[in-house]
């Protein structure tokens, strides 16, 4: 993730949003071996109660979890964190 740093005094951080544990498991610990503090969502909801209230560096998001409702992730995440690099 070499354009994923953060500005000086900032901690790297990273949201990884997946529905499939093996893979949510083994992202958070390459991200976390490459410096950043990483959270977990395993669903939308948790998706959009983290963004509102946290900055990452990095946002990975499965796209299977794209919608919840009405609410377009993709969109909110843009929205809600436009600093945030989205993967």
């Amino acid at each position: 993730m070499p354009n994923a740093k953060p500005a000086l005094g900032r901690a790297q951080t990273a949201l990884v949003a997946c529905d499939d544990p093996p893979y949510a498991i083994a992202l958070a610990r390459q991200l976390e071996s490459e410096g950043y503090d990483v959270e977990r969502c395993a669903d939308a909801q948790c998706v959009l109660r983290r963004v509102g209230r946290a900055l990452f560096t990095v946002i990975i998001l499965d796209l299977n979890l794209r919608r919840e409702g009405d609410v377009d992730l993709v969109s909110y995440v843009r929205r809600q964190a436009p600093e945030s690099r989205l993967i």
